[in-house]
């Protein structure tokens, strides 16, 4: 596998790539060591996404991505957050429900959001726009702090609203938790 790392404004990202393609992309404290040739499409394909993604706009493609170290389930849900645009939101229901349809059969917003977690192409694949009951921010593998910006940075919430939002999670304790996508 291959590494490659991309500064957007809410942190650095690392991009893995094997077999052609993307296969893993999350927030990481600081970059490592860069594969420096473009010898991979999804290489440079997923560094121009998240380049106009830091822009502020939407890349109006993906990737190359493979996701075939993830569930079947996995897979459909992030299916479904594939379909939510830019700038917008749905809730961890409406994306069970979207699955449930695709697949005939019940799911719920809890497994949805434990699948959701598994999402191993963070920001490229939305989990980001997911949010619980009432439209509420609501846990992020890569940190809430991490998942605000990227609501803001897409100009669905404003910054005072994710202060709010962040210190109620906390439940007025500033330390945080880590939570799930």
């Amino acid at each position: 596998m291959i590494f490659d790392y991309v500064k957007l404004p809410m942190g650095w990202v690392k991009a893995g790539f094997a077999n052609g393609a993307l296969v893993s992309l999350g927030f990481c404290k600081e970059p490592g060591k860069a594969y420096s040739g473009d010898a991979f499409k999804a290489l440079s394909d997923t560094r121009r996404w998240l380049e106009i993604y830091a822009e502020g706009r939407d890349p109006g493609f993906l990737p190359r991505i493979d996701l075939s170290g993830v569930s079947p389930y996995t897979r459909d849900v992030c299916a479904a957050m594939l379909k939510i645009p830019y700038g917008q939101t749905a809730t961890y229901g409406e994306i069970a429900c979207a699955v449930a349809a695709r697949r005939g059969a019940r799911a719920s917003a809890r497994a949805a959001g434990g699948a959701a977690g598994r999402n191993p192409v963070a920001i490229i694949i939305p989990c980001h726009r997911v949010l619980g009951v009432g439209q509420s921010l609501h846990g992020y593998g890569g940190g809430l702090e991490h998942k605000a910006a990227l609501l803001i940075h897409e100009g669905v919430i404003p910054q005072p609203e994710w202060e709010r939002e962040l210190d109620e999670y906390r439940g007025g304790d500033k330390k945080g938790e880590k939570g799930e996508h």
